[in-house]
């Protein structure tokens, strides 16, 4: 049972990972079409994102575009830049 499941969480395919690598694909196409900003200003600018709804009915917020950026900026080969000025996050794709 043990293995089982450890090799589950390996795959990474459940439906809620399908679901956040598509959402993190349409952050990152909105995010390159509007450039440099802060996650408030990507959900205001974004009318795709300003719409979506997630699978349990609720709209997107700060902190779930939040969770799925940080793997984009942190790891070794990152597609997403983050910069701090006066206080405030930005992130823009890195081209």
């Amino acid at each position: 049972l043990i293995d089982r499941k450890a090799e589950n969480r390996k795959a990474g395919g459940g439906k809620k990972a399908e679901a956040n690598n598509a959402l993190t694909t349409i952050i990152i196409e909105e995010l390159a079409k509007i450039g440099k900003c802060t996650i408030t200003d990507l959900i205001k600018k974004s009318e795709v994102l300003t719409n979506y709804v997630t699978e349990d009915g609720k709209s997107l917020s700060n902190q779930k575009i939040s969770a799925l950026l940080k793997p984009l900026y942190s790891g070794d080969n990152p597609v997403i830049e983050r910069t701090m000025e006066k206080k405030m996050v930005y992130f823009r794709v890195i081209e």
